[in-house]
């Protein structure tokens, strides 16, 4: 007798004519059900404490990112992944919440680039603050999946690579549209992702990071981990661009991975440039961080 396979809770945030909430989706993906409580209690009780509103059909919605209005968002991955010694430093940045859109949404084309990258990543989602008695990764709610776009050809004005330009760019990073509640880290450690851009085949993608805990704890010995915050944990050993080529005008990308939901997205068209840009375009220095 072949076992039942147990469908994974999935939770998206959507709006309809009147506001935004929280909802869980339907196994097949046609219709979601109002969560009615606040976040911090149904981020920390979990599923079978829920209060649920009756079905509505999901067509009548549109997705949001599944981020909580307020939460922060992080990124971090190994500085270098490809040294195999033991001493991996990790590498943290921030993005601004509103960087971060939502499946079926149109991703910001900036005009200050011709090096537009997008890494298929794992996304974490808190749903409590991490103690300092229990395991770190007992504070994650769950995953979903994510996009880090970046601006590769940034240069190094300073020095050193400009993140705020390569990674903080207004919606250019797509999230959701679901968060898969449970672990993460078997998610990170074996199910890699991929990335296609209109339909071109891709390879799967890893992670880049390899202990959750110690990322969770990086980062909240540096700001300490609200209910709704994101993790972005980054791609391991990937090629660049990570798609096979840059992101262009109109292009389709879409980000899968078992057992999420696909996240679909259309790249819009370049900006026009409002001034120079102080980095030349002509031969620009490619980073993959």
């Amino acid at each position: 007798m072949s076992e039942s396979v147990v469908e994974p809770v999935k939770v998206g945030r959507y709006r309809d004519a009147e506001r935004e909430f929280w909802a869980v989706r339907a196994a097949d993906a046609r219709s979601v059900r109002e969560l009615r409580m606040p976040f911090d209690m149904w981020a920390a009780i979990g599923p079978p404490g829920w209060v649920l509103g009756p079905d509505r059909p999901l067509e009548e919605l549109r997705s949001l990112p599944p981020v909580r209005p307020g939460a922060r968002v992080f990124g971090v991955e190994q500085a270098n992944p490809d040294d195999d010694s033991y001493a991996r430093p990790l590498l943290g940045w921030i993005k601004p919440a509103t960087a971060l859109i939502g499946a079926g949404a149109t991703m910001r084309f900036p005009a200050h680039t011709t090096a537009l990258d997008c890494e298929p990543e794992v996304v974490v989602v808190i749903g409590r603050a991490v103690s300092r008695r229990a395991t770190p990764t007992d504070a994650v709610l769950g995953w979903t999946l994510g996009g880090d776009t970046s601006v590769r050809d940034v240069g190094r004005p300073t020095g050193a690579a400009d993140l705020y330009t390569m990674k903080a760019q207004d919606e250019a990073s797509p999230v959701g549209p679901t968060i898969v509640i449970g672990p993460a880290d078997d998610v990170l450690r074996d199910s890699p992702r991929t990335i296609a851009v209109d339909d071109a085949p891709a390879d799967p993608i890893t992670a880049a990071v390899d202990d959750l805990a110690a990322v969770l704890l990086f980062l909240d010995e540096r700001c300490r981990l609200r209910p709704g915050d994101l993790v972005f944990t980054g791609t391991g050993r990937r090629p660049t661009p990570v798609a096979g080529r840059w992101l262009a005008e109109g292009g389709r990308v879409r980000i899968s991975a078992a057992g999420a939901d696909d996240l679909e997205v259309v790249v819009g068209a370049k900006e026009r440039a409002r001034r120079p840009s102080r980095w030349s375009s002509s031969s620009p220095e490619v980073l993959g961080v």
